[in-house]
């Protein structure tokens, strides 16, 4: 699963934005006008589809793109981690 490019369809999406102008350099309130609304829907989106929990301190956090991806490349990370290990148990 490649985070970057789901992120940057889902930000397209929700933003109205061209998806090839999206990179991890992007940020979120200064490049793409996104407000904290904006943001919380995102991440709601990308939970939906990666079927992950973002924890709200750590989007506060959150500039740009790139450290987005970085934040979802780790949360996939911990959550195939922990289907590994649940797998091998049963």
């Amino acid at each position: 699963m490649d985070a970057m490019h789901i992120l940057t369809e889902l930000i397209a999406e929700h933003l109205g934005v061209d998806a090839s102008e999206i990179t991890a350099e992007t940020n979120f309130a200064d490049d793409l006008g996104a407000d904290s609304l904006d943001v919380a829907e995102i991440a709601i989106a990308v939970e939906d589809r990666l079927g992950i929990t973002l924890d709200d301190a750590e989007l506060d956090r959150i500039r740009t793109v790139g450290q987005a991806v970085e934040m979802l490349d780790t949360k996939l990370r911990h959550a195939d981690a922990l289907r590994s290990g649940r797998s091998r148990a049963s």
